[in-house]
């Protein structure tokens, strides 16, 4: 009876004991190597990060990078010479090209400089986790100190497992006398065991984890050193300095400052451990501290134990999660940190001047140094007059290499002049107190531009004038012909204007002057005024445009320009025609067109080019289509381009019955054509449903006619 009972009950939980011993050995075995690989990190940094390593790979990367910096030279060369884009300009780069040139040759040991800089406060936690061989040489036992203050032999050992809860030591009624003949309590043992196994699973998670972020840190850094040259070539381009320049020394300090946060997390939870074991020894002798000494059900360990356990691997635990956030953190604390202490600097630096008496003449020679340069030497240097005239002197040279010539200088220096001019007219305008002032001011800035001089004076009144919409066409014609070898500034001028929403003039003086037939606008000038009939403001110019106006538009802007690209969206929302047929004209060329190899298959002619264009259109899109899209009586080379317009819409239509919603978008708008009172755009929309089988709109929208 009692051997069957044994072999019953006995031999599955000897099974399942086997299974949680597996998991407890295979967690021991995780612990082990984690603990290894920890210890192992600090020799595998110094291996990995060595120079001679890396110099190979190093070199070539910054030798191909070095190709860049010529390139970007050129850059900075045209953008001086036609000082656009700004950003880009000698003043702006240079000084940053020529230092980046010169510590991108620097760039791996300034890497691992900021590395070795930030080991030195980790070393602080790291050595008294570690022990001085007879060599001399620190070997880490990071791993062995952590698992004492954690207790793992202790906390884990199978010693703690009570005996006499796992068998019964008492003779068998069959005389077996020394036989373990049954197993007391199944359930609560299995408990013990399952509880221990998770959290020892526990402690292996955060020792591999742990071991993770040393080992994973070092090819992380390996990589942001070999890339080192590619972060100085982005501090020189300002399109990319944020996504290269300034993340590369996000990352460096990110990874490069986590072993001083582990490693102060690891230090500072062992020293907590060991003074709360201390703390809770000298209790467990008192009567308030007898609690410590029971044993925590299903563990087999004293609560004192249990709690030390408990609150040093939260802490542990915890400090793991925020390791990223806080080593990456330092990187920002940084940056504000130098910050606020050069402008706290500032600020005492002022107030000592203050207190002192002598700011006012500090401030004095401060001015004369800034502006006209350091004497030394009876010349002066670093001043604004010196910088100036040093870039003036860089920009002929680029502009006279380019072949250029020095009118580009002339020009530049113009506008400069002209530039602070208008404010001083701006200003007078605005202090006009009533209209008969401000007219008297205005009809004195005319004559002024109809003297037809160049001077910055004469260039800053009709910008002014231009501005506020105030530029009729003779004074434009006047300014024309002013600065007709002068293409910046009549482009300033055009820009201006456009501001003012070309006030002034009438559409067709509009259209005229955008046509330039005589030749006389430069390119530049030309793209301002397209460029403003492809807009809200210019929609009432755009309505009586024509095809050849809207081809050349689109070649004078550039297609694939961001202006192209606006300026093609305004027509497609507003004449679908125009760029139907510009893509169908040249759709063999896939640049010009736009169209994919499935686009082609579905375009057949004309009419489906237009059907294309407007099938993604919105009753709203379709409804403030000008009225020439509607009325039909628009001839281009010959083709009706109603019939086409008509055809497409019969076409989009037929295609919305079939999916169901025909009713609903006709309903819409015709609603908003009515509303709008657009009689003909209504009339035509019933002409396409009678000849595509519609229902009568009469009838259709009975209900629609009684709420109008």
């Amino acid at each position: 009876m009692w051997i069957w009972l044994l072999v019953t009950l006995g031999v599955p939980l000897l099974l399942f004991m086997f299974k949680i011993g597996i998991v407890l050995a295979f967690a021991e075995i995780i612990i082990g190597i984690s603990g290894n690989l920890i210890n192992q990190a600090i020799y595998a940094q110094d291996f990995f990060l060595n120079p001679e390593l890396l110099q190979t790979i190093w070199a070539l990367i910054r030798d191909f990078i070095n190709i860049f910096f010529i390139l970007i030279l050129l850059v900075i060369a045209f953008a001086t010479i036609f000082n656009k884009p700004t950003e880009y300009t000698a003043k702006q780069l240079l000084s940053k090209l020529i230092i980046a040139a010169l510590l991108i040759n620097f760039s791996l040991v300034i890497g691992l400089w900021v590395i070795d800089i930030l080991w030195t406060p980790a070393q602080i936690f790291y050595n008294p986790l570690s022990k001085i061989e007879s060599d001399g040489q620190r070997t880490p036992i990071i791993t062995e100190k952590l698992g004492q203050v954690l207790k793992i032999q202790e906390f884990f050992g199978i010693e703690n497992l009570n005996p006499k809860d796992l068998i019964i030591e008492k003779m068998t009624p069959l005389g077996l006398g020394g036989v373990v003949n049954f197993v007391s309590s199944p359930i609560e043992n299995s408990l013990t065991l399952i509880i221990k196994g998770f959290l020892i699973v526990l402690e292996a998670f955060i020792y591999a984890w742990i071991a993770l972020i040393l080992w994973v840190r070092i090819p992380v850094l390996l990589g942001l050193m070999l890339v080192s040259p590619i972060a100085w070539l982005g501090y020189t381009v300002p399109n990319i300095k944020k996504q290269t320049w300034s993340a590369w020394w996000q990352h460096l300090f990110c990874w490069a400052a986590i072993p001083m946060i582990i490693f102060g997390l690891i230090y500072f939870t062992i020293l907590l451990g060991n003074q709360l074991s201390l703390k809770i020894e000298n209790l467990k002798s008192t009567t308030q501290g007898s609690f410590l000494i029971k044993e925590v059900p299903y563990l087999g360990l004293e609560t004192g134990t249990f709690m030390v356990w408990l609150i040093t691997f939260g802490l542990l635990w915890g400090g793991m999660i925020y390791v990223r956030s806080l080593s990456c953190g330092l990187y920002g604390w940084a940056e504000k940190g130098l910050k606020k202490t050069w402008g706290w600097a500032g600020k005492t630096r002022d107030w000592a001047y203050t207190a002192s008496g002598a700011k006012a003449p500090i401030e004095k020679v401060q001015k004369e140094f800034k502006e006209g340069g350091i004497p030394i030497a009876g010349r002066r240097f670093l001043g604004t007059a010196q910088r100036e005239a040093r870039e003036t002197r860089i920009e002929d040279r680029l502009r006279a290499w380019a072949g250029l010539g020095p009118t580009f200088a002339a020009q530049k220096n113009l506008l400069d002049s002209a530039e602070k001019q208008t404010k001083d007219v701006e200003n007078r305008i605005k202090q006009a107190r009533n209209t008969d002032e401000l007219k008297k001011i205005t009809d004195e800035l005319k004559e002024t531009a109809k003297k037809g001089k160049t001077d910055p004076e004469t260039l800053a009144t009709i910008n002014t004038l231009a501005k506020r919409g105030e530029l009729d066409v003779d004074l434009f014609n006047q300014a024309v012909n002013n600065f007709k070898n002068m293409p910046l500034a009549l482009s300033k001028v055009m820009t201006e204007w456009k501001e003012g929403k070309f006030g002034g003039i009438t559409l067709d003086q509009f259209i005229e002057k955008m046509r330039d037939e005589e030749g006389k606008l430069s390119l530049d000038a030309r793209r301002v005024m397209y460029s403003f009939a492809a807009s809200d403001d210019g929609k009432k110019v755009a309505e009586k445009m024509e095809y050849e106006d809207f081809d050349k538009g689109i070649q004078i802007v550039g297609q694939h320009t961001k202006a192209g690209r606006d300026f093609t969206k305004f027509w497609g929302d507003s004449n679908p025609l125009y760029v139907a047929k510009y893509r169908f004209d040249n759709i063999t060329d896939p640049i010009k067109s736009g169209y994919s190899q499935e686009d082609l298959q579905k375009i057949q002619s004309l009419q489906d080019a237009i059907r294309e264009q407007m099938k993604k259109a919105s009753v709203k899109n379709i409804g403030d289509y000008f009225p020439k899209t509607w009325d039909g009586s628009e001839d281009i080379d010959g083709i009706k381009m109603g019939e086409r317009f008509e055809g497409a819409l019969a076409a989009i239509l037929r295609e919305k019955q079939n999916r169901g919603t025909a009713t609903q978008f006709v309903s819409e708008l015709r609603r908003k054509l009515r509303r709008e009172g657009k009689d003909k755009q209504l009339e035509v929309l019933n002409g396409v449903m009678r000849d595509i089988g519609m229902q009568a709109p009469e009838v259709i929208y009975q209900g629609e006619q009684t709420e109008l």
